[in-house]
């Protein structure tokens, strides 16, 4: 029997073991005790320690969202470009055919992971757009229907580029104030719900600073919807 009970007791220190929290959660969950309207009603999410590999800009979720927008205008308009240019082989100049090919290749095969390669994406749609509308308004490109689709297409494109420049001014002092402070810690990034000041339960983004002995917060950088 005493050995059925050092046994469980064993087992029992040893489950404990596991489940040991994370060093960083300690201290977050102090901050957000101090700091939320209601912490009954914190809900943790995701955390995720930020290392210095990493891309800032990647924990930007309202920034993703506009990102991802952006793609999905880009990949329509991308798909109405082989029936243009099907439609239009006998007017088109083989050089310029070639170029549209070449620059849709390249949109193609930027690598939209992340979000670091928000700039050559614009280049290359800028060209690209320049070369098109260039074709059809010299007449070069004809076909009502296609034509209306992909000029469509490019209003909404000038809509989705527009949202997604302004979300990149809105973080960008955010992402200087965040650099500055990568030397003096770790950054973690945590995803939660708590209710807001109306009492509506909501999820929220943060990036906290801990200091390098990993005890304290120093500094909280609140990213929801940026």
């Amino acid at each position: 029997m005493k050995k059925i009970v050092l046994l469980l007791m064993v087992g029992l220190l040893a489950q404990s073991c596991g489940k040991q929290k994370p060093y960083y959660q300690e201290p977050i969950n102090n901050w957000l005790t101090n700091h939320l309207h209601n912490p009954e009603t914190y809900e943790p999410v995701t955390f995720k320690v930020v290392n210095s590999s990493d891309k800032l800009m990647d924990y930007f979720p309202g920034l993703q969202t506009t990102y991802s927008n952006f793609e999905n205008v880009v990949q329509r308009k991308l798909d109405l470009i082989p029936g243009l240019l099907r439609q239009n082989k006998s007017t088109l100049n083989k050089s310029v055919k070639d170029k549209i090919i070449s620059l849709r290749r390249e949109i193609m095969n930027v690598d939209t992971l992340g979000i670091a390669n928000i700039e050559v994406m614009l280049n290359l749609n800028k060209k690209l757009d320049s070369l098109m509308l260039e074709q059809i308004d010299s007449g070069n490109m004809s076909n009502d229907k296609l034509v209306a689709q992909y000029e469509g297409t490019l209003n909404r494109f000038s809509i989705e580029k527009r949202k997604l420049s302004e979300s990149l001014k809105k973080i960008d002092s955010s992402i200087s104030e965040i650099n500055k402070q990568l030397d003096k810690g770790l950054f973690v990034y945590h995803k939660f719900r708590a209710s807001n000041k109306v009492g509506a339960i909501v999820l929220n983004d943060r990036l906290f600073l801990l200091n390098k002995a990993k005890e304290n917060i120093l500094e909280s950088f609140d990213i929801t919807g940026i």
